[in-house]
């Protein structure tokens, strides 16, 4: 797994089949090397958010998916915001921009089925001290577009790895 997130995000890219639409807009901020577990969550939260941006891709000579990072302190730890964005036909109901990474969000009116990409997308996020939200913005020139932002914690007390920093018997000798 990279430590690296802007290689994360390429192979997510990649993986979904959007990578020849990606443009980064702007410097890619440098940034230390993730801890395993923040680079894990982030190649799945950032899997589920391109996912959904290709289903809204409009395939035409206009087509992209735009990203940009930049750095921001939240709690007083920074934080990597990584800017995720692409036109779309409508504008996205503020009753879904709410809940968008928050809860699992019901299909259109009719269709019988729940949504949970983006939710899982939110709780990996959220389960190292980050986030996502989803911003619906419009353009000077009309068009619609949706923002999705991934916030990545550069430093994070979330453990290296599941493996077990001690062996069981250096515990028993701690204990003896």
């Amino acid at each position: 797994m990279p430590s690296d997130p802007y290689e994360v995000l390429r192979q997510a890219a990649t993986a979904v089949g959007v990578v020849e639409w990606v443009v980064w807009e702007g410097p890619c901020q440098e940034v230390p090397p993730l801890s395993p577990t923040v680079a894990m969550a982030l190649k799945r939260a950032s899997h589920e958010v391109l996912k959904n941006s290709k289903s809204h891709l409009r395939f035409n000579n206009s087509a992209r998916v735009s990203m940009r990072s930049r750095l921001h302190q939240r709690g007083g730890m920074p934080r990597l915001l990584l800017d995720i964005t692409q036109a779309v036909d409508d504008a996205v109901p503020e009753d879904i921009v709410r809940k968008m990474y928050r809860t699992p969000i019901e299909s259109a009116a009719g269709a019988d089925r729940r949504h949970f990409g983006a939710f899982i997308a939110g709780y990996w996020m959220r389960a190292v001290g980050g986030d996502v939200f989803l911003r619906e913005n419009r353009a000077s020139n009309g068009a619609f577009y949706v923002s999705t932002t991934l916030e990545v914690p550069i430093y994070t007390l979330a453990p290296l790895s599941g493996r077990r920093t001690r062996s069981r018997a250096a515990n028993s000798e701690v204990t003896s």
